[in-house]
């Protein structure tokens, strides 16, 4: 039996995400910005922590996606103590598409 459309089937659970240093500014301020994926099976990574690690690349001189997951992996150990990140890195696929939704749904007149 298929549930209606856009409700979230009750077997699929919303992952609960850690984040060490989620009362920290920076953080406050990115969980204001509104998630716009749907949870799925294969929701794995939290947006605060796709946010953080792209901010925290770009600052390093990340100038691509590629880019970004590289010094990502770089810095993985030293992100964990900040965000939740028992997934690991996200590839190159993942940052994009994340930041076309957030684009699209902000940007929205």
């Amino acid at each position: 039996m298929a549930a209606k459309k856009g409700k979230i089937p009750q077997h699929i659970k919303q992952k609960k995400f850690c984040d060490p240093k989620a009362d920290h500014p920076i953080f406050k301020i990115f969980n204001e910005i509104e998630d716009p994926r749907k949870p799925s099976l294969t929701f794995c990574y939290s947006l605060t922590s796709i946010l953080f690690m792209t901010l925290m690349s770009v600052i390093s001189g990340a100038t691509d996606w590629a880019k970004v997951v590289v010094m990502s992996e770089g810095m993985i150990d030293w992100l964990a103590l900040y965000v939740d990140m028992s997934s690991g890195v996200p590839c190159e696929r993942t940052f994009t598409n994340i930041f076309n939704v957030i684009k699209l749904v902000h940007c929205k007149d």
